[in-house]
């Protein structure tokens, strides 16, 4: 990843990896690839690309079950309107992965 210079680029490359982790069952791995994607898009310029960068890395790390990271990742959006859309998206994937599952158990015992 040294020779990926454009930090755009690598924290697309970086998600893309941890998004093929995840598939494979690799939780650690793709956490360890998303706090890197991380670093790279705090490098990126443009607020809008920075926007949509963590954006995209709050939500694999949400759905890579490292909420702490995810939170971290939606903090850095620039813009307060991105930040509340990022912080939704991850209370859905939330929901979807520990509230729901949990709701429907306890509804069934």
């Amino acid at each position: 990843m040294k020779r990926i210079r454009n930090p755009q680029d690598k924290a697309r490359a970086l998600q893309a990896l941890a998004e093929a982790a995840l598939k494979l069952e690799q939780s650690e791995q793709a956490v360890a690839w998303l706090k890197a994607a991380g670093e790279a898009a705090t490098g990126i310029e443009r607020s809008g690309g920075k926007a949509r960068a963590l954006q995209a890395l709050a939500e694999a790390a949400a759905k890579a079950e490292s909420w702490q990271l995810a939170r971290k990742m939606a903090a850095m959006i620039p813009s307060v309107d991105g930040r509340i859309q990022t912080f939704s998206q991850i209370l859905m994937i939330w929901a979807e992965k520990e509230a729901l599952p949990a709701a429907k158990k306890k509804a069934a015992s």
